[in-house]
């Protein structure tokens, strides 16, 4: 027979629990923190949009 484990070392059942951050400031200065180090669109990049001909003759 083989020893029995202490619960230390005993897997969990379930979901592992989830971790929740905790952050000091509002959503706002995390929002801008977050995206503070992305570049500003340019516009040389942009696909032109053509117009497309809907209507058909006929």
């Amino acid at each position: 027979m083989t020893k029995p484990k202490p619960k230390s070392q005993h897997k969990t059942r379930g979901r592992p629990a989830t971790q929740v951050i905790k952050l000091d400031g509002t959503p706002e200065q995390a929002a801008r923190a977050f995206f503070s180090h992305v570049k500003p669109p340019d516009p040389s990049l942009r696909k032109v949009r053509r117009k497309s001909s809907t209507g058909t003759t006929g």
